[in-house]
């Protein structure tokens, strides 16, 4: 009987330790994770480990060319515009309070417009980030490229130059 109330008395304290580890484990968890509250985040800062674009091509109007003949520069304007054979590529960008908004436009002639836009975009020196899109602003307007542009008529693997407008 004395062996049974012993494992019945070190069974219980086992369990009874357990359970308030594991609550003090939650709670630390809780804190670690525990994000504070902000109203306005830096977008630039979700970028800390972008990876470079390796791909050198850009496409000019019908041409390609190097991203090498384009010079930086860190003037921003606000409408860029690109013509690929017949179509015309609009790309506005405007201040947010979450970094910027980059809406590009593709118009074929005789159809409508299809827009994609990108919120809480970050413009830094002269290089323009987001999920799925990377930029560069340059002398002769910006580079873009899109990895998923949602539109057959843009390349995804090209960079495109859209001239300030």
């Amino acid at each position: 009987m004395t062996i049974n109330k012993t494992l019945v008395a070190t069974t219980l304290l086992l369990i009874i330790l357990g359970c308030n580890a594991q609550s003090n484990s939650n709670q630390n968890i809780a804190k670690v994770t525990q994000k504070p509250a902000t109203t306005r985040s830096d977008p630039c800062l979700r970028f800390s480990e972008h990876k470079e674009i390796t791909n050198k091509e850009v496409l000019t109007g019908t041409e390609i060319s190097d991203t090498s003949k384009f010079t930086p520069s860190s003037k921003i304007s606000n409408r860029y515009q690109a013509d690929m054979g017949g179509a015309t590529l609009n790309v506005d960008i405007e201040k947010t309070d979450n970094g910027f908004r980059l809406t590009r436009s593709h118009q074929e002639p005789g159809m409508t417009s299809k827009l994609k836009s990108y919120t809480s975009v970050c413009i830094k020196n002269n290089i323009i980030l987001h999920h799925g899109l990377t930029g560069r602003i340059v002398k002769s307007g910006l580079l873009l490229i899109e990895n998923q542009p949602e539109n057959e008529f843009i390349p995804s693997d090209l960079w495109i130059h859209y001239k300030e407008k």
